[in-house]
């Protein structure tokens, strides 16, 4: 599932060259001199997690027939690597061949479970971390390889995707930066100096619904479906903090394909029979046909509580047995609410409703 925000990007550039990076290098000269690509290929620098290392973790190879990247041979003066027979010595891609972003609004943060679910017995576990990083809307990066990995809701308010202009006629680079890092070793921070203040305030939501507490609602056709259901703030089920609905409109195209549109509610803490902190939001959904709706994206405007005077996005996935759900928003400096990031320290000064 791709999940792109160009709203809340800080314009920023920065020159890319290989004497940047190779000064950030975790291995001495010796080790990756050159790198061998196969024929037809091009070389690429890629960098989505803003990380410093060895230059083989961000130079790869790219077939711009086929669109595939992979990993060069490195040869050294210090090791016995040799590159296999007909490689070659490749030229940077040029932008018309590969190119992830011309401004800050190609590149997007995204974040996901990295190491992915498992599920067994029943039981759906995630079984690795929740990592932030930057994607490129013409070449969108999945750290899970072929697999789809789990969205997650960590704290991204102080990372910035950043376009790294290529130099030349190469192409662009999406990348993460630290809004407010003064750490020199912080590989985004020597091409792109960092912003010393915030433009906006930002936090993320996540919450887990499950399919044995949903009541769905279908038209005659099935091509609406209403859904309700309590949210949870993890895979424990042990409280519920608040409720999500949604309506789905389901619409045939001449192809025999289909398209979906949808609208999103969720709402927690109950106060005095109102939900303390509420958020619509309006956008699309997937669907192969009547009654069959798995994920959404839609972008919020405004709210109560937490959410007044936000924007974002509302994101869903479903899995075998629930869904995830995830509410990011931003909301200016001057505006009448400050928007703090996610404390389960907070959970304490808070009495949740059970249903």
């Amino acid at each position: 599932m791709k999940f792109i925000i160009t709203s809340f990007a800080i314009i920023a550039t920065a020159t890319l060259s290989r004497s940047i990076h190779e000064a950030q290098a975790a291995l001495p000269p010796g080790y990756e001199d050159q790198i061998y690509c196969p024929p037809d290929n091009c070389e690429i620098y890629t960098n989505p997690f803003g990380y410093a290392g060895a230059l083989s973790s961000f130079y790869k190879c790219y077939n711009p027939s086929t669109g595939k990247t992979t990993d060069g041979v490195w040869t050294g003066s210090l090791t016995n690597v040799t590159a296999p027979e007909g490689w070659i010595e490749p030229e940077q891609c040029t932008a018309e061949e590969y190119s992830q972003c011309n401004t800050d609004a190609d590149c997007s943060i995204e974040s996901s479970y990295i190491g992915g679910r498992e599920v067994g017995n029943n039981i759906v576990t995630i079984n690795g971390s929740c990592e932030c990083y930057a994607s490129s809307y013409y070449h969108p990066f999945n750290p899970c390889g072929d697999d789809e990995c789990p969205m997650c809701g960590p704290a991204c308010e102080d990372m910035v995707a950043t376009c790294i202009v290529g130099t030349g006629d190469t192409g662009g680079t999406c990348t993460l930066t630290y809004a407010d890092s003064s750490d020199d070793d912080d590989i985004s921070e020597a091409p792109t100096p960092a912003p010393t203040n915030k433009k906006i305030d930002c936090r993320s939501d996540y919450y887990v619904q499950f399919f044995d507490d949903v009541v769905y609602t279908y038209s005659d056709d099935g091509l609406t479906v209403k859904t309700w259901s309590p949210i949870y703030d993890d895979f424990d089920k042990k409280v519920v903090v608040g409720e999500y609905s949604s309506v789905d409109t389901i619409i045939p195209t001449s192809k025999g394909e289909y398209t979906c549109q949808q609208s999103s509610f969720v709402g927690t803490q109950i106060e005095s029979g109102w939900y303390a902190n509420q958020v619509n939001a309006f956008g699309i959904c997937s669907s192969t046909g009547p009654k069959n709706v798995w994920e959404g994206d839609a972008a919020v405007s405004g709210g109560l509580g937490r959410y007044k005077d936000s924007t974002g996005m509302l994101r869903w996935q479903c899995s075998s047995k629930s869904c995830d759900i995830v509410v990011e928003t931003c909301v200016p400096v001057n505006s009448s609410v400050s928007v703090q990031p996610y404390d389960e320290e907070d959970d304490d000064d808070v009495s949740y409703a059970t249903m």
